[in-house]
């Protein structure tokens, strides 16, 4: 027993950077050493041979926080101080332990840098409520934009550097927001950077949503646009006075080259990260949740949300948010094209991809006489009324961006017939065997994680299932 508590404690001071946090460790090496040698300690991380132990009580650390939220009747604080009595133990006893601890009289998450934090290994503040995993190209940019709308504060950490630049992120973060912060995780180009003890730093129980889609179309996303990330606009305002092509960058100046090799890069990094995340936060979940994009995209969309919502403790979607929900943001790579303003007069316009900013009203339907599935041309609720009244301004304005948009609708057009298509990702998968094997063991690991929630959703990928079929037929 002793050699285990000399091995843990040699494992956790070798983690532990004493030339640059020396005048941090001498001047609270009291609060530091009570908690080593406490019993909470002990049981909690030596006794678990925890990999990333803290040298400071979190539940000291956080105790000023809860304490003045409780004491300001938060409910959402209520409905998280809920979650977290485990159902192994006895609430009423919970409760007291949790009134018991006392915060550090001089030390609190607001007092210690997110950087010291991060090397005294101490967990992030328990503000967020929620863990959003995704697939890059599921469908996460306007569930996010959403989210936001109805009052959801979202962390977002994709490619964000290293581990401990994102918990820098996350940490600082949590410090500023009380409201119903949700960790978004996706990529892991940070696994050579100690990601492993960013998950261990990731303490609290809280509900997971998890969002997929079928793994041959999130593969043709990510590499449809590659080398192509930048944005397609010459100048991001204008007026009347410039022409389309003033505005928009010409076709035949961009790159269409796809690099099919890159599929082993993303296929790990960027794009089927769930097998490890769900492994490494399986600790952490308290319920779980999963949202394929076609359900993201059919009739039912918002009722499934709702539920999820009343389920994890969120406000709930409304119908008017199903049009900026459902809005595909990469059909004609309009998320690279937008968002531009147009300048008419003293009044601003903005072209942009559907939205539920709830300050403004949609002129394109005025304008080109339909509504389109994609744009809008926003003007703030308060000046449409001004704007109208000015009649020469108005009818020259409707007219330069009928043009205008009918010009970018056929840009679109362009952007989607050059585009990479699933068919190219399969041809390529038949043609190249290395490649094939490599990504079925990646997506073995991958699927198997998703399939052990929702069988059905891997079911009803069609090309992932005609990719088994081919790797069932071509590598016997």
């Amino acid at each position: 027993n002793s050699f285990k508590i000399e091995s843990f404690f040699f494992k956790l001071f070798s983690q532990i950077p004493f030339s640059t946090q020396t005048p941090f460790l001498l001047k609270h090496k009291e609060e530091i050493l009570q908690w080593l040698n406490s019993k909470e300690f002990k049981e909690q991380y030596i006794n678990t041979n925890h990999p990333y132990p803290p040298l400071l009580n979190p539940e000291r650390l956080n105790a000023k926080r809860e304490s003045k939220e409780k004491n300001n009747h938060n409910k959402e604080t209520e409905l998280r101080i809920k979650e977290r009595e485990s159902k192994e133990y006895n609430v009423e006893s919970q409760r007291e332990n949790r009134d018991s601890i006392q915060p550090y009289p001089n030390l609190s998450y607001e007092s210690i840098p997110a950087e010291l934090a991060w090397d005294l290994n101490l967990p992030l503040p328990r503000g967020y409520k929620m863990i959003y995993l995704y697939g890059h190209g599921a469908g996460v940019a306007k569930v996010s934009e959403v989210f936001s709308a109805i009052g959801l504060r979202i962390i977002d950490l994709f490619i964000k550097g290293s581990a401990n630049n994102r918990y820098i992120l996350a940490y600082n973060f949590l410090l500023h927001s009380n409201g119903f912060n949700v960790v978004s995780l996706s990529d892991l180009e940070y696994q050579t950077s100690n990601y492993l003890k960013f998950f261990s730093l990731i303490d609290k129980k809280v509900s997971f949503m998890c969002q997929t889609r079928d793994p041959m179309e999130l593969l043709r996303h990510c590499l449809a646009r590659a080398g192509r990330w930048h944005s397609l606009a010459i100048t991001k305002e204008f007026d009347k006075t410039f022409d389309f092509e003033d505005v928009i960058k010409p076709l035949e100046h961009l790159k269409y080259n796809y690099n099919l090799e890159g599929l082993k890069k993303y296929a790990y990094s960027n794009l089927f990260s769930f097998h490890i995340h769900l492994k490494e936060l399986q600790k952490n979940i308290s319920k779980i949740a999963f949202l394929d994009i076609k359900e993201l995209n059919s009739d039912e969309a918002i009722s499934k949300l709702q539920v999820i919502a009343k389920d994890f403790g969120f406000n709930p979607l409304q119908n008017c948010h199903k049009k900026a929900l459902q809005t595909n943001v990469f059909k004609g790579s309009a998320y690279l094209f937008f968002p531009l303003v147009f300048q008419a007069g003293d009044f601003k316009l903005t072209l942009a991809t559907h939205s539920n900013n709830s300050q403004w009203v949609d002129l394109h339907q005025g304008i080109m006489g339909k509504p389109n599935e994609v744009i809008g041309v926003y003007i703030d609720k308060n000046e449409v009324e001004s704007f109208r009244a000015n009649e020469t301004l108005y009818k020259e304005s409707c007219e330069y961006l009928k043009k205008f948009l009918e010009k970018l609708k056929e840009r679109f057009k362009q952007e989607d017939a050059k585009a990479l298509a699933i068919r190219d990702i399969m041809q390529y998968f038949k043609q190249e065997p290395q490649a094939r094997k490599h990504i079925k063991s990646i997506l073995d690991k991958e699927v198997a994680a998703i399939a052990q929630y929702r069988p059905d959703i891997v079911e009803s990928w069609k090309y992932y299932q005609e990719f088994e079929r081919m790797c069932e037929e071509m590598d016997k």
